[in-house]
């Protein structure tokens, strides 16, 4: 797995590319073979703005965008929400592979012989006597 770390405007933290590494490394699992994650750091006012954006090997591109005061927990925080999501995304792809078992058809009711139908249970109507 490629993990990129860049930062835009502040300066990244040994810990916090400790944390990334570590939290980003855990997505391999879900996807095996090449995937790349691309971590961009950011301040904003206050706040640290993180993005990761995760290819997988099906060229699908996931785009995470968090913010928080804390760097360490808007690594944390955006990681988390990347794992749920590549997850759901994993459990989709396996499930649109797999085919629904063939509905089975109710047994129909046997009819014994000796049982009186619907038609032969209905009395004949008498016939109207003033139109005849």
């Amino acid at each position: 797995m490629k993990i990129e770390i860049t930062s835009r405007s502040t300066e990244v933290t040994e810990t916090a590319r400790r944390l990334a590494h570590e939290k980003c490394g855990k997505l391999e699992r879900f996807f095996h073979g090449h995937t790349s994650v691309r971590v961009i750091l950011d301040k904003q006012h206050d706040d640290f703005r993180v993005e990761l954006i995760a290819t997988t090997p099906g060229k699908h591109t996931i785009v995470i965008e968090e913010l928080h005061t804390d760097q360490l927990a808007a690594v944390d925080l955006a990681a988390a929400r990347m794992e749920r999501h590549v997850r759901k995304t994993k459990e989709r792809l396996y499930e649109r592979g797999r085919q629904s078992r063939p509905i089975l058809e109710p047994p129909t009711p046997e009819v014994e012989e000796d049982e009186p139908t619907y038609q032969s249970v209905l009395a004949p109507r008498p016939k109207n006597r003033r139109t005849a």
